[in-house]
């Protein structure tokens, strides 16, 4: 799958700018969860503007700002105006756009012309396998360790680190909101989850490496050895030279 990302950015696709878009954001409203300064969260705003004018699907950021409090345990950011600044700013500039744009959009819907239950469950199902093929089924199982750990917390009712907590929440953006709208499922739409995706797949090897049973001679190579195994595995599984 991760062929299919390097193919796109060989063509003339907005999903890669999006995808940047999407990802800057995300980092700005990380960093706003920690510095609670209105600065970041207009940052947030401003890429998540760029996002949704860049094409329709940059909207799934929406579901950062909520999911990410909740799992961060700041509600108490819910009453602060600097939070309502990036919603105000996205409001402002993306809402005009959206309605004057959103007959076109539709248009090129194939899975119906409004949401409905039997596509949304349908399209949760391949999305989910499309997620996984982006980095494969191996690989994958490191991803899930990497989010189980950052995820560890809150089963001890500790809140999560604030960026984990956001790239979490940006894989499930990516899955649910191309599942809820009936635009068709294509692989290239769940390219905005890779980032995050390869983020915790980092954080899933460095979990694996540090508790690898070895001899005390080579405890220190741990981590260049899984790192060595998952790039072996990479270059056999998913990669590919785009002709």
């Amino acid at each position: 799958m991760l062929f299919r990302s390097q193919l796109y950015t060989d063509e003339e696709m907005a999903e890669t700018l999006l995808t940047l878009c999407c990802l800057w954001s995300a980092i700005y409203f990380a960093r706003y969860l920690d510095s609670e300064r209105w600065q970041d969260n207009l940052w947030f705003g401003i890429f998540f503007a760029l996002a949704v004018l860049t094409k329709g699907n940059g909207w799934l950021l929406a579901f950062i700002p909520p999911l990410a409090v909740l799992l961060t345990g700041k509600l108490r950011l819910l009453l602060q105006r600097s939070f309502w600044l990036s919603p105000l700013l996205v409001a402002v500039v993306c809402i005009p756009w959206q309605l004057m744009t959103m007959q076109v959009a539709e248009r090129g819907w194939v899975g119906g012309s409004t949401p409905s239950a039997h596509y949304t469950i349908s399209a949760l199902g391949q999305y989910l396998r499309i997620l996984v093929a982006i980095t494969g089924p191996i690989l994958s199982v490191m991803v899930a360790i990497g989010i189980a750990v950052e995820f560890l917390p809150l089963r001890f009712r500790s809140p999560m680190a604030s960026a984990p907590a956001v790239m979490v929440v940006l894989i499930l953006a990516t899955w649910v909101f191309h599942s809820v709208v009936p635009a068709g499922v294509e692989d290239r739409k769940a390219l905005i989850a890779v980032p995050a995706l390869i983020l915790f797949l980092f954080a899933g090897a460095i979990w694996v490496a540090d508790h690898l049973p070895l001899p005390d001679q080579l405890k220190s190579w741990r981590r260049t050895l899984v790192a060595i195994a998952a790039a072996s595995i990479f270059a056999v599984q998913t990669f590919g030279i785009p002709h």
